[in-house]
Order: structure tokens, then C-alpha cells, then sequence
């Protein structure tokens, strides 16, 4: 685990800086991987993600790492924010 790596419990939420709040919630498997919402802030914005999935959210580039079930019966992920991306790149 990276040390930009952050976990997420299902029904809570990270703070990532910038102005930026991931919340987590809805696992469940589809096609049988793991999957769950991720809500962020600034702007509002929900999308259903699976692990290894890249999003760009106010211009910042963000890794799924994992997706797995927790203690109690609740999901965690794990989140990773990456480098931006250079111009003309992949």
C-alpha cells in the first residue's frame, strides 16, 4: 500500500485536500467482481467503479487499488490519487 493510498468504510468518507470529499457506499458484486459508488464533492458527481478503474475528478487523477468486504458485513476501498497526467499522454 502507497502512502497516498486512502481507505474508504462503506457509508463513510475521506478527505482529500483541494477541496475534494470522497464518500463510498453501495458494494456489491456485478459480473463477479466487487464493485461500489463512489460520491464525490466538488462537483457533486456518483459513479459505480471496479477495482483498477482510473477517474479524473476536478482535474485529478484517481486509482481504484482494491475493493474488498470488511468486518460487519461492510466494503472497503482503497483509493489512490495519481500524478496528472502530461500533456499528450496516455
Amino acid at each position: 500500500m502507497s502512502s497516498s493510498d486512502v481507505t474508504i468504510q462503506e457509508g463513510g468518507q475521506a478527505r482529500l485536500g483541494g477541496g475534494l470529499d470522497v464518500g463510498a457506499s453501495n458494494f456489491w458484486e456485478e459480473g463477479g467482481q466487487l464493485t461500489c459508488a463512489l460520491t464525490f464533492t466538488s462537483p457533486y458527481r456518483t459513479e459505480r467503479v471496479r477495482q483498477g478503474q482510473v477517474l479524473e475528478q476536478s482535474g485529478r487523477r484517481l486509482e481504484v487499488v482494491r475493493i474488498q468486504s470488511a468486518g460487519g458485513g461492510k466494503g472497503q476501498v482503497v483509493v489512490r490519487e495519481l500524478a496528472p497526467q502530461a500533456p499528450g499522454g496516455p
